[in-house]
């Protein structure tokens, strides 16, 4: 992947007061290498090449002065699965003087052409965009004007209320209409803790006001229904159930506080209580029951302290019997103090960045000398795909280039070089996975009018916490339609099954034609047509 030679990335260096010398080095990474398997990475069979076609979104940005807000070199870029970038937007500098590298932490799709990016979490300059939206098919970029006074680890779209749901100064759940830009919802950590009659029983009452006054750290929130918000805190160790419409915490997931007995892949049970995971980033429902994370497992960031390496995590929760049972883990074999991220793909794999905090140039291990990485793992833990981020070896990232050797690259808990905060896989159209005809019989014929239907088996072209309305219509080649229906394709890529009623004429035309197209489209546009041969 040459992200240098990119066209966009090219005028930016050029543009650059300092773009010679020692400046190549923290601004542009020394490679970025992609490895894949093309089997894994497309799935079963029914998926065909429709992943493989994908793309994959993620914030790649270097880090030499930790005390300076922002980044030293920071590019969105898009790319396919083989490496070849789409597109890159080269970050900006903004603020008193120019003062401030743009540093985007949250990414979502805000549809399949489009990203919505945040802004990292303690910018509060009024000249930089906390939240821009950005088409990456066509470069074009509009700022989100709403009232935030900060950045955010992380927001998304609400449709139901067409609002924009943030994280605030690390402790406040914030939504802001994108109509109006005023507030129009919002929780505290304190305000959640002081509404749980559950804390309030197992915690001394001199001893309330220490807990719920204690950062949170919220880096993930999610509305997953109408009266449904989920919150990741990285600092509680946990992931917050909340109920949106009285605004009070329903339970706690993980942590100190925990309200859950987890059970491991060994089936042994852990109290509610105890950290079984720690200091987690992007913990997330994924459906049903079930949630991921990125577990970074350090149980202090600041001093590199870990009680195991970091992983993806995910877990099935009992809600009535209040057990997290853990279904599946893969080590990155890595120790990230922050920063990470865990995706459910529709073919079961899970992709997500990862970086180290220590890198050596010296190691035999190939992967040792890299400072960051994108995985895709499959569900039996192979590996199908990765990414991998070279940086220079240099004073500013921890290395010293006269006497290369195994360097330590985070100030505090922060990385120095590059680390890669969230990354997307997405399609640009749906995936439609079974097409399958079925005649009616003639006596349903005969009572219902209904020649026979066509199912459809479909995933969203990329992941969304809410469902999106989509429609099936079945054409003849001259674009007659013999039917269709409308319905949601299931949130969080989980598939959604439709059928599309055909009448009795209409069904004797498709006999008669044999070959049908089959489409499926979003209201956002997104479209795939597919034939159908019936015989």
């Amino acid at each position: 992947m040459d992200l240098g030679s990119f066209e966009a990335v090219a005028e930016f260096l050029a543009a650059s007061d300092d773009s010679m010398g020692d400046h190549l080095n923290l601004s542009l990474p020394v490679s970025l290498d992609v490895w894949m398997n093309e089997d894994l990475v497309a799935g079963s069979e029914e998926f065909g090449s429709q992943l493989l076609d994908g793309y994959v979104a993620f914030v790649l940005a270097a880090n030499a002065n930790v005390n300076e807000r922002g980044a030293d070199a920071a590019y969105v870029v898009v790319a396919d699965m083989y490496g070849n970038i789409q597109n890159a937007r080269p970050s900006s500098r903004g603020g008193v003087n120019g003062s401030i590298m743009e540093r985007f932490e949250g990414l979502k799709m805000w549809n399949a052409s489009t990203l919505l990016m945040s802004e990292f979490f303690e910018n509060t300059d009024e000249d930089i965009p906390k939240f821009l939206l950005w088409n990456w098919q066509t470069g074009v970029e509009e700022a989100l004007e709403i009232d935030a006074v900060y950045g955010s680890h992380d927001a998304e779209h609400v449709p139901m209320d067409d609002g924009l749901m943030t994280v605030q100064n690390t402790n406040n759940l914030t939504e802001y209409s994108l109509t109006t830009g005023k507030e129009i919802w919002g929780v505290t950590w304190e305000s959640l803790c002081y509404s749980s009659a559950k804390l309030a029983m197992s915690t001394p009452p001199d001893m309330m006001a220490t807990v719920c006054g204690t950062d949170a750290h919220f880096n993930r929130v999610q509305q997953a229904s109408d009266n449904t918000v989920y919150a990741g805190s990285r600092d509680l160790s946990a992931l917050l159930k909340v109920s949106k419409m009285s605004g009070s915490l329903e339970w706690i997931l993980g942590g100190p506080f925990s309200d859950f007995v987890t059970i491991d892949l060994n089936g042994t049970e852990y109290p509610a209580g105890y950290e079984y995971w720690t200091h987690q980033h992007n913990f997330e429902w994924v459906g049903s029951n079930k949630f991921i994370m990125f577990d970074n497992g350090a149980s202090d960031p600041v001093t590199g302290t870990f009680d195991h390496e970091s992983r993806f995590l995910m877990i099935e929760v009992d809600e009535i019997a209040y057990t997290a049972t853990v279904v599946w883990e893969w080590s990155t074999g890595e120790e990230a103090p922050i920063w990470g991220d865990a995706d459910l793909l529709p073919n079961g794999n899970v992709v997500g960045p990862s970086w180290n905090q220590y890198v050596d140039p010296t190691s035999e291990d190939d992967l040792a000398n890299y400072q960051a990485h994108i995985w895709e793992v499959t569900s039996e833990k192979e590996l199908a795909w990765s990414m991998h981020v070279e940086g220079a070896c240099i004073h500013a990232f921890g290395c010293n280039p006269e006497s290369p050797e195994r360097y330590l690259r985070r100030s505090s808990e922060a990385p120095m070089g590059w680390a890669i905060y969230s990354a997307e896989r997405f399609m640009v159209t749906p995936a439609v996975t079974s097409i399958v005809a079925t005649a009616s019989s003639k006596k349903e014929s005969k009572s219902s009018g209904v020649g026979g239907a066509i199912a459809i088996e479909a995933y969203m072209a990329y992941r969304s916490s809410t469902a999106v309305e989509a429609h099936a219509v079945v054409m003849t080649a001259d674009g007659t339609v013999l039917g269709k229906a409308k319905f949601e394709l299931a949130a969080m890529w989980a598939a959604t099954n439709v059928e599309v009623d055909i009448d009795s004429d209409s069904w004797a035309t498709l006999e008669e034609e044999g070959t049908v197209s089959v489409e499926v489209y979003t209201a956002k546009g997104e479209a795939t047509v597919m034939e159908l041969t019936y015989e």
